[in-house]
């Protein structure tokens, strides 16, 4: 029982990633450099999480270390994409790019780590390819959907997004393949405070006019997202030495955490969609699910 709880707090945890960072958008509208401090925020935050859980389970390897940079680089890149793309573009089409992001992982895996090619990773493919095809087309104008309309500035941003959570699980199976599933916190460590370090330097290049009035209406949400950020990895990390396989672990919580952010969505933030991005996220669901097994 306490596996299934377990799993159902790191399903909340990570939609939590996607959800807090939409309503900061919206709490934050018409302030100056919002995603600077948001960044700022949630990786100081999230490094601190960090800090802790190297601490308490030291080792090191400095031949770690450029995978640690690598991570970080990769990391910035997708967490500046993510709130991006959520302030410009539909939470709820940009949390499903976000998650068929395992589409790069996957096709890395068979080049590089001689993964095979089953007929369920080949159904997966083909179903990411078309629900993003679904997701991204808009067709004819419609008053009802205005809001999901995407602008080529949200799809840079939800690019960015992509490839850098691409880039983290790539660097980071990486590094665990090649020191036998050793110095995961090391690693994790150096590229937060790398990123951290990124962020805090990109705000305090920004005009911080709005800075107080941010910190005090809705500073505390990166925070709460860097939290649920480390709580989702310590969970993580409690399922991994649990009965339940990994094949259902993902899976429950890619699939749960959009479920989530669809709820989110629609609910909170009024998104509306056609049927057919409807369909391209049903298709994405399924795709996660066939990548994730």
């Amino acid at each position: 029982m306490i596996e299934y709880l377990q799993l159902v707090g790191a399903t909340l945890c990570s939609a939590l990633l996607h959800t807090v960072g939409a309503f900061y958008n919206r709490k934050a509208h018409g302030k100056k450099n919002t995603n600077a401090l948001y960044n700022m925020i949630y990786g100081v935050a999230v490094f601190l999480g960090w800090s802790v859980l190297f601490i308490t389970d030291y080792s090191f390897d400095v031949k770690v270390l450029p995978y640690s940079l690598a991570f970080g680089i990769f990391y910035v890149l997708a967490n500046w994409g993510l709130i991006s793309a959520l302030k410009t573009g539909s939470a709820l089409l940009t949390s499903l790019l976000c998650h068929l992001s395992l589409i790069a992982v996957s096709i890395w895996g068979f080049l590089f780590w001689d993964e095979p090619f089953t007929a369920l990773v080949a159904i997966g493919l083909a179903l990411v390819a078309v629900a993003i095809f679904l997701c991204l087309y808009t067709g004819k104008p419609d008053k009802t959907v205005q809001k999901t309309k995407f602008s080529w500035k949200w799809l840079v941003y939800v690019a960015l997004a992509f490839f850098g959570n691409a880039g983290c699980t790539i660097v980071q199976r990486q590094q665990q393949r090649v020191f036998s599933y050793q110095h995961g916190n090391m690693l994790m460590f150096f590229a937060t405070l790398c990123s951290a370090l990124v962020f805090v330097a990109m705000w305090l290049k920004t005009d911080k006019q709005d800075t107080r009035i941010l910190i005090k209406s809705s500073g505390y949400l990166p925070a709460v997202a860097g939290i649920a950020n480390i709580a989702m990895n310590l969970l993580v990390i409690l399922l991994a030495g649990a009965s339940l396989s990994a094949s259902l672990v993902f899976p429950a919580m890619s699939v749960g955490a959009l479920a989530l952010t669809t709820l989110f969505s629609v609910v909170a933030l009024k998104e509306r969609l056609h049927w057919w991005q409807w369909l391209g996220i049903v298709l994405g669901a399924v795709a996660i699910v066939a990548l994730s097994v």
